[in-house]
């Protein structure tokens, strides 16, 4: 959706809003885990946990039987591939509302190959109608409850925002600051010394860019300074009226 402006001094139209209405896909699971919980407790049955007893050390213990556990758990761990017709891509979508969607699809294919069929045409449509409003409802359902999930906390409450919206911005990694260097330890040491010096390095460039920057400051500062020091100013009357004057006023703060 695009706003535009039609101004009578000039021809030319400038753009004022502009609002991308698509929304972004998700991409849904592909695959899912199942565990064989029936022979993982067979493995747990006969499995010699009295070996832990002959154990000192209780962290040794303690880390060999959550080891044990977890190399049994893996062994009847099965990635399973689901189809396509199987797989959810909203979050409030149940298995059983997914069934609902294939089946308007497919009154829908069956009734624009058939379009004479006025029974299969309004069963179809009522269909659609109902499954449409039903998918609305658990949508609305779903977003209220993320909302009072959320409510309060406000970074929480925007984070919901965006991610309703569309609006979360993806931003990739910053990988490139990891190849100024071969050694990663090296390139993160290179990005902190960059940020630790950056204030003593534009002081220098300024004075060296500008002349006069050394004969004002020369009188102003004291003749020995640190480098890595600071000062607290007192806070004098007019800078308390100020911070009063620029104070909103239909909020506390």
């Amino acid at each position: 959706m695009t706003l535009v402006m039609y101004p009578c001094v000039t021809d030319h139209a400038p753009t004022i809003l502009s609002i991308n209405l698509r929304a972004c896909r998700e991409k849904a699971k592909t695959h899912r885990t199942k565990i064989d919980y029936v022979c993982v407790l067979n493995d747990l049955l006969h499995f010699d946990f009295s070996v832990i007893y002959s154990i000192d050390d209780a962290n040794t213990a303690a880390n060999f039987f959550i080891n044990s556990i977890s190399e049994i758990i893996k062994k009847h761990t099965n990635v399973i591939k689901l189809p396509r017709n199987k797989r959810i891509l909203k979050p409030w979508i149940t298995p059983g509302l997914l069934r609902c969607i294939r089946n308007r699809d497919n009154l829908h294919k069956k009734s624009r190959k058939d379009p004479k069929n006025h029974i299969l045409k309004i069963t179809f449509t009522r269909y659609r109608n109902f499954c449409n409003k039903l998918l609305r409802k658990l949508k609305q359902e779903y977003e209220k409850l993320e909302f009072e999930k959320a409510k309060y906390s406000p970074k929480a409450t925007w984070d919901v925002i965006k991610r309703i919206t569309y609006t979360e911005p993806k931003q990739p990694p910053p990988q490139d600051l990891l190849k100024i260097h071969p050694n990663p330890a090296c390139c993160v040491d290179m990005v902190n010394q960059f940020f630790a010096s950056i204030g003593q390095s534009l002081a220098t460039k300024l004075k060296k860019d500008t002349p006069g920057v050394s004969t004002l400051l020369k009188g102003t500062l004291p003749s020995r300074s640190f480098q890595n020091s600071f000062g607290l100013l007192e806070t004098d009357l007019e800078e308390v009226q100020q911070i009063i004057y620029n104070l909103r006023n239909s909020c506390a703060v």
